[in-house]
């Protein structure tokens, strides 16, 4: 596990920088963590640039989704994920590993990430990512959550020539 400190505009940000073990397994992040910030410089086992950062909220829903156990958030949390670039998922199924045709495949370049404590509060909001504007990932599972894109992803707008999946 890689750890050191990740300096931010103001000198009070601190976050935990980890490394990721093998099939995207994340290393104890919780070792030297000021803020309760942590970021990730990449997840190997996935196509495109994606690194994140997250706060404790999303450090619970991460856990939880790596270990593919129902998130317990109890309050809201963001995570960011802006770095150029973006990576390719599913809009459906948070364990997909490629396209499939249910999945709603697409790309997500950089953006904001939202969870709320209880999923079923999304229910009803906006679930097209290929509009440019916010919407809910995953909507109907636990790991539910609401995407902010930081660029203009209407119509496929930056998004990459390839859909090879991760």
């Amino acid at each position: 596990m890689d750890t050191h400190n990740h300096s931010c505009r103001s000198a009070r940000c601190s976050a935990v920088v980890c490394s990721h073990h093998g099939s995207g397994e994340a290393g104890d992040s919780r070792v030297g963590n000021t803020n309760g910030w942590v970021c990730y410089p990449d997840f190997p086992d996935s196509k495109g640039n994606d690194p994140m950062c997250l706060d404790e909220s999303w450090q619970k829903w991460m856990d939880a989704y790596m270990a593919q156990k129902s998130p317990q958030i109890t309050r809201i949390g963001v995570s960011y994920m802006i770095a150029p670039g973006g990576a390719w998922g599913s809009n459906t199924d948070p364990f997909a590993t490629g396209e499939k045709p249910d999945n709603q495949w697409g790309f997500d370049g950089p953006h904001l990430m939202i969870v709320v404590p209880n999923p079923d509060a999304l229910k009803g909001l906006p679930t097209d990512r290929s509009s440019g504007a916010p919407f809910v990932m995953y909507a109907g599972t636990p790991y539910a959550h609401i995407m902010v894109p930081m660029t203009s992803q209407a119509n496929g707008a930056s998004k990459p020539k390839s859909s090879a999946s991760r």
